[in-house]
């Protein structure tokens, strides 16, 4: 999991993923808090560089020393920034090191930032606004859009439609990509969330269609069966159609 600040909540509550039978891992990698303020700063034009280095070398790192984690099956999720890691991962080799990818509310595009409500991240992680002499090569280098040719990863996408720190455009940016590369890939929105899913039964569907998701592709059993009109969450009883949701696949 790849998240910029690794703090815990209810929505990466790691400890679901390790029910599961995964070994996690969250990198603290350059840009996070975990180790004071100028690596927190170090990311400043610097989004796809140390952040990325720091997850090779700990893929490689776990490789070599961690022989009771089965790499051949790793799968990675990220949302916002770590959303835009997935994304950037699925387009440089360390994307094939993983069977599949989870991005949540991430970036695709780094010219669509200037659609966001909050233009102090771009403007200040890459030193200035794209109009300006100079800060324009600083938004290109970063782009993950353009990567998409390497694209081959099976990626789940999540967005949902009251993100204006990053707008749902992004994620079917990302959708339509790959389904026009034929990558297995899946879409799934709540039009009743914003940057995070903080409804109760959303959060099951949430849960539900991620580790659905990594699941298939870790060779592990489904976590909860799935209902062509919807999600049977307790697996028993009627399935109730669910208002604000929407799964493409």
């Amino acid at each position: 999991m790849i998240n910029i600040v690794m703090q815990w909540s209810t929505r990466w509550n790691m400890a679901i993923f390790a029910e599961q039978g995964y070994v996690v891992i969250a990198p603290n990698i350059t840009g996070s808090t975990g180790y004071g303020q100028a690596f927190c700063d170090a990311i400043q034009n610097n989004w796809g560089g140390s952040p990325y280095v720091d997850a090779v070398n700990g893929f490689e790192y776990i490789e070599k020393h961690l022989h009771y984690v089965d790499t051949d099956r790793a799968v990675a999720l990220g949302a916002s920034y770590g959303g835009y890691m997935m994304n950037w991962i699925q387009g440089h080799p360390l994307g094939r090191k993983f069977k599949a990818l989870v991005c949540h509310d991430g970036v695709f595009s780094m010219s669509n930032q200037l659609s966001s409500d909050e233009q102090y991240f771009p403007n200040h992680d890459l030193l200035g606004p794209p109009w300006k002499k100079n800060f324009r090569e600083n938004w290109d280098r970063w782009d993950p859009s353009r990567y998409t040719e390497n694209w081959a990863t099976p990626q789940l996408v999540i967005h949902n439609e009251r993100d204006y720190r990053l707008p749902i455009s992004e994620g079917l940016a990302m959708f339509n990509v790959l389904q026009e590369r034929e990558v297995e890939s899946r879409f799934l929105t709540f039009s009743d969330e914003n940057h995070w899913v903080l409804k109760e039964e959303n959060s099951l569907v949430w849960h539900t269609v991620v580790l659905n998701w990594i699941n298939k592709y870790a060779g592990l059993p489904p976590y909860k069966e799935e209902r062509e009109q919807g999600f049977d969450i307790e697996n028993k009883g009627p399935v109730r159609e669910k208002e604000g949701e929407m799964v493409m696949q």
